[in-house]
């Protein structure tokens, strides 16, 4: 065999054993889904309250202030607006909005605010 078909063979044969090392390899399986989003912070869900409510709950107007409530009395209203079960005017619509863990967070915070 001549010396440039040996080097060719050569080369070829190590293209060969170098192939599989040079394939793409399959992508990896998905991982478990993503964990939903965090909750959003209690002043950001407390935006909407603000309106009527004043900012942290203190009303400077007609409506009532919220602020210092018990969380327990606050959670309660906004679960009956959601229900239906307390009359309300546009409370029922805007207690329907919120989760009752959105609820619980909610509570927590104006009655953490001084009044």
């Amino acid at each position: 065999m001549t010396p440039i078909r040996s080097n060719w063979l050569m080369a070829g044969a190590v293209m060969v054993a170098a192939f599989p090392a040079l394939a793409q390899t399959p992508a990896a399986p998905p991982g478990p889904p993503a964990a939903p989003s965090p909750m959003p912070a209690a002043d950001v869900l407390a935006g909407p309250c603000y309106l009527c409510h004043g900012t942290q709950g203190r009303s400077p107007g007609a409506h009532q202030s919220i602020a210092g409530t018990p969380a327990t009395t606050l959670a309660k209203a906004l679960r009956d607006f959601r229900s239906g079960d307390k009359a309300g005017t546009i409370m029922q619509r805007i207690a329907k909005g919120y989760s009752d863990a959105e609820i619980d967070v909610l509570a927590a915070y104006f009655a953490a605010q001084k009044p």
